[in-house]
């Protein structure tokens, strides 16, 4: 978060807080919801590979163009987003999600590289789904 320039707020929410997301997917859009205290992510994928010109805020930085689609194994769901820092520096945040534990676990790896920065970063985030 700190290489696409997050505020320091971000930071410290980021490592504080607890989310849960819904996600609704029908044969061509994933819808994710995601909340928290004073947080709200609405999403939509398109899950075509169509090109998404979104200006989602994502991270600190703006996402200027999103593409989404199944791998060629269809084991995972990748976004690719062409993002822009609050410097103006340019790169591309890939989010990959994949099932796991019989679809009760949603692993979510990102990985961010800016066209300025020789090193790729990564995240990633586990989702246990709620037991109702």
């Amino acid at each position: 978060m700190k290489r696409i320039e997050a505020s320091p707020i971000d930071l410290k929410y980021a490592t504080s807080t607890s989310l849960k997301a819904t996600l609704q997917q029908t044969q061509d859009v994933l819808r994710i919801a995601a909340r928290g205290p004073a947080f709200a992510l609405d999403e939509t994928l398109y899950l075509d590979g169509r090109n998404d010109p979104t200006k989602l805020k994502l991270l600190g930085a703006t996402s200027i163009n999103t593409t989404t689609a199944w791998s060629e194994n269809d084991k995972e769901l990748i976004e690719t987003h062409q993002i822009k820092t609050r410097e103006g520096k340019e790169g591309q945040l890939t989010i990959k999600r994949s099932l796991t534990n019989g679809g009760e676990t949603l692993v979510v790896v990102f990985n961010l590289q800016l066209k300025t920065e020789p090193d790729q970063v990564s995240a990633q985030q586990i989702w246990q789904k709620a037991k109702v």
